[in-house]
């Protein structure tokens, strides 16, 4: 029973990195088998890599030899928009058009297009200025008064509807007569300044509001599927081909005790990693550790020097940390690393 437990869970253990597909077609032709999946397309390279290297349809092996990619052309619209606002002298639909551009350009995350004044929604709101103010001055004469008094000048007078107060007046005699040997004076006149203030608004102007609406478009390739080419072999290479799917770590389970320790090593093994340290300007290898909890402990090997070392994944590895944090420690000092390759460099 305890056999059969353990052979289960290895089974499940290794099928954890098989990426689910949908097999669409197959094709022999020319001594060649042609499998097309459909798959995610971010996990076409790692599928492709985790298949078999081999595969049997009716009796006859076949090798994986390469894989070709599907693709399409495919185009994304979207509803776009726009706003612009301006400062006009004029209300005038004609001068305020000859403002504004008639499209305006859009190209954003890959999709480009062109938005189109909307002729029908253009929002004119005028603006008051204000004002300033200015004197408005005039001088009046009067004549034949008989006295300089000023009694006889009328205090305001009105100039195009502004109403102006007198502020000075200037006085001369007019006639004179004869008073004996002295002569005075008998009529006067006078010039009286009268001044006020105009107020004058400034010109108006308008804020103006456009709206512009269109359609952007986006061309990509989207990849629809891996078409998997795989070639007949003959059966004096079966046994080289067997050999050489050992580094796809495809492991046969038996129920036999020898069975069992096979695949127990081979369990010991899929969590190791490959350290190499930097030694005289190569790298010399130091041996295998252990990943648990994302982590890699290299500070027990006292051949592992400081600076730089190497550390190498296993295929099945790679794909099960990739994107991923790992953290290796090497004494006192840790080091964060995300996964983006099978073999990454370390400085310490």
């Amino acid at each position: 029973m305890k056999k059969i437990v353990f052979a289960i869970f290895v089974c499940g253990f290794i099928s954890s990195n098989i990426y689910a597909s949908t097999v669409v077609n197959e094709t022999i032709k020319d001594e060649k088998l042609y499998i097309e999946y459909k798959i995610e397309e971010n996990e076409i390279e790692n599928f492709y890599n985790n298949l078999d290297n081999t595969i049997k349809r009716d009796n006859i092996t076949y090798n994986k030899k390469s894989y070709d990619v599907k693709k399409s052309k495919q185009e994304e619209t979207v509803e776009i928009s726009d706003i612009r606002e301006i400062i006009s002298n004029t209300n005038s639909l004609d001068g305020i058009l000859n403002q504004l551009p008639k499209n305006i350009e859009y190209n954003l995350n890959g999709y480009t297009g062109a938005n189109v004044l909307d002729y029908n929604n253009i929002e004119i709101i005028p603006i008051n200025n204000g004002y300033y103010e200015e004197y408005v001055d005039e001088v009046k004469q009067y004549f034949d008064l008989s006295k300089n008094d000023m009694s006889f000048i009328p205090k305001t007078i009105n100039k195009d509807g502004i109403e102006l107060y007198l502020i000075n007046v200037t006085w001369y005699p007019q006639t004179f007569k004869n008073t004996g040997e002295i002569q005075i004076a008998d009529l006067y006149r006078c010039d009286a300044l009268y001044r006020g203030v105009k107020r004058i608004n400034n010109p108006t102007t308008y804020r103006v509001i456009a709206n512009y609406n269109g359609t952007a478009k986006k061309e990509y390739m989207k990849i629809d599927g891996i078409t998997v080419e795989y070639e007949k072999i003959n059966n004096e290479n079966v046994q080289q081909v067997k050999e050489d799917n050992k580094s796809n770590l495809i492991v046969p389970i038996t129920a036999t005790s020898t069975g069992l320790v096979i695949l127990f090593i081979f369990i010991l093994n899929t969590n190791k990693v490959k350290v190499y340290t930097m030694q005289n300007g190569k790298y010399r290898y130091v041996g295998k550790y252990n990943i648990k909890n994302n982590e890699i402990d290299i500070s027990k090997n006292k051949k592992l020097l400081d600076g730089i070392c190497r550390i190498k994944l296993t295929t099945n590895l790679y794909s099960r940390l990739k994107n991923k944090e790992l953290i290796i420690k090497n004494n006192n000092i840790s080091r964060k690393i995300k996964v983006e390759n099978k073999i990454f460099e370390i400085k310490f």
